[in-house]
């Protein structure tokens, strides 16, 4: 792979960097929360709001920006990577393992750290970023203890992703990048499972991996000209925040 498909994923990025935004893309110095209501959040539909980080004043939005200072401040520390497929248990690996494995790895799809919580020498971290300000109902705080994980910090190298899908709970989400560039796909809620996941054009070799989707699904997909498929494409970039609605 690191030698035919990663050439082939150097060539996408190069693509989309020089593509513009299928996705609406606001500043937060000029969009009220207001407007985000009206435009967006009572549509259901998704945007990006570009410098709230800077704008709101977070210490991670310095801090870091430099994944070396965070791998430097938390090298002690493990992060969750996933789960055990044989007991669903959590699997767990150092800051300082996973800098090196980034550096060192050429997997088709990377490992990336997903982590949920912040609890002992993690707790700091919630003192460096807050809900942003277009953002401030919360209806699953009212479940207290038996509130599902809500809330995530997420580290991967190149290539590293997401398969498609649906949040179970069809709640709203936001999601800041402080570093990097990460590629999005979005699908309208009531797009079939069958045409979201590519089951209908995927090779039968191919996975769900979120590189196979962008690389074989995808213009699979567009080939076809089904009308089902109305796909969203954007790149996120530092200091920009994701609205995903819910559903």
């Amino acid at each position: 792979f690191a030698d035919k498909r990663a050439g082939e994923f150097s060539e996408l990025v190069k693509t989309e960097d020089g593509t513009a935004d299928q996705m609406s893309r606001e500043s937060c110095e000029e969009l009220t929360v207001e407007q985000f209501w009206e435009k967006y959040e009572c549509k259901g539909l998704p945007c990006i709001i570009t410098g709230i980080p800077e704008r709101e004043a977070w210490p991670a939005a310095t801090k870091w920006a430099n994944l070396q200072t965070f791998f430097q401040e938390f090298a002690n520390v493990e992060f969750e990577l996933g789960w055990d497929d044989s007991d669903a248990s959590a699997v767990s690996i150092r800051l300082d393992h996973f800098e090196k494995y980034m550096k060192e790895q050429c997997d088709d799809s990377p490992l990336k750290i997903f982590h949920g919580r912040f609890d002992h020498d993690k707790e700091q971290l919630l003192q460096h970023y807050h809900v942003p300000s277009y953002f401030p109902d919360d209806y699953m705080a009212l479940a207290g203890n038996d509130r599902p994980p809500h809330r995530w910090i997420i580290v991967g190298p190149r290539r590293s992703g997401s398969p498609m899908h649906q949040d179970p709970f069809c709640s709203s989400a936001w999601n800041t990048l402080l570093a990097g560039k990460k590629l999005w796909l979005f699908l309208p809620p009531e797009t079939s499972p069958e045409v979201a996941t590519g089951m209908l054009v995927r090779p039968t070799q191919a996975d769900d991996e979120a590189i196979c989707h962008f690389l074989d699904i995808l213009p699979l997909q567009h080939a076809c000209s089904d009308e089902q498929f109305r796909p969203i494409v954007c790149t996120q970039c530092p200091g920009d925040t994701v609205f995903v609605p819910g559903g």
